[in-house]
């Protein structure tokens, strides 16, 4: 039961979180074989606040993919570069301002010309980290000397390369971002509730196999055994009784009431030996019992 409420409402977290692309013309830019950033807001790509701190695109080129997230609206004051790509796709850094030394290596093919690449990044008070579309590092990197406020963002492409950049739509970008953190979430709350019914169900399994086994351990609970033990052997006496009587009786012809009743009490008088017997044993064992359940209450 609890299962069912933690997926229904993981499933209403999602769809309520879902971003809506009815009518949304996804921004995208063409950005030449020539090493010169174009600004996103130039092209009516609006980056949001200057507190932002992410965000999320997709590139299609053969190598040479440069974003740099720029502390004012020219390239000429203090930026941080990313280059995806570079090398001939064979390598990724991050650098500090423009065709400054790697601060942070990434080695192995990222782009593709023929397909679109997902990227994400993110920033926070010099701290920049670089993720695939699946939020893997690439690479990371933490500006302690002198973190820049970063206000607006460019791309560029060279080096024998052209780039087609895909960006979110406005508000949608922001959305995608938080669904992540919020699917983790309530998928840790999720098996958070699992993992407590089911360490609940366990202990209340535990709790009854040992309630009921110190149940059947009490001189209390064994001496009802007994009693009912006694009372089945007297009850198979008396049916021994019976059948031995009326034995007695159908062996002799024709007999009225009177008759039947006399040799009834002759049959009692008579009574086997084995079963006296069993009588005096029963008995027997029934004061032992009573003593012994005596002797542990007085422990």
């Amino acid at each position: 039961m609890y299962t069912f409420a933690v997926m229904f409402s993981f499933c209403r977290l999602i769809s309520s979180t879902v971003p809506n692309y009815e009518d949304c013309q996804i921004p995208s830019i063409e950005t030449p074989n020539l090493y010169k950033y174009i600004l996103l807001p130039d092209h009516g790509i609006d980056i949001g606040n200057s507190v932002r701190d992410s965000i999320r695109f997709k590139v299609k080129a053969s190598n040479d993919a440069h974003l740099a997230l720029m502390s004012s609206n020219t390239v000429h004051d203090p930026l941080y570069e990313i280059v995806l790509g570079g090398w001939a796709n064979s390598k990724s850094v991050i650098r500090d301002r423009k065709q400054g030394r790697a601060l942070a290596t990434h080695y192995g093919h990222v782009l593709n010309q023929n397909e679109y690449k997902t990227f994400y990044i993110k920033w926070s008070n010099g701290h920049i980290r670089v993720e695939n579309e699946w939020n893997e590092k690439i690479m990371e990197w933490n500006d302690t000397s002198n973190p820049l406020n970063v206000t607006n963002i460019g791309v560029s492409t060279g080096w024998g390369s052209t780039g087609y950049w895909s960006f979110g739509c406005l508000g949608i970008q922001e959305q995608e971002n938080i669904i992540f953190s919020k699917i983790t979430e309530i998928i840790l709350i999720s098996l958070t509730v699992i993992l407590l019914v089911i360490v609940t169900l366990s202990l209340r399994y535990l709790f009854l196999q040992c309630y009921r086994r110190n149940q059947m351990s009490s001189p209390s609970y064994t001496n009802k055994v007994d009693t009912v033990n006694t009372i089945d052997h007297y009850e198979e006496i008396n049916m021994a009784i019976e059948i031995d009587i009326d034995d007695g009786v159908s062996q002799s012809p024709e007999n009225d009431q009177f008759e039947y009743h006399e040799m009834r009490d002759i049959e009692q008088m008579s009574m086997p030996t084995s079963i006296q017997m069993i009588q005096e044993q029963v008995e027997q064992t029934m004061h032992q019992n009573t003593d012994t359940t005596l002797s542990v209450n007085h422990m």
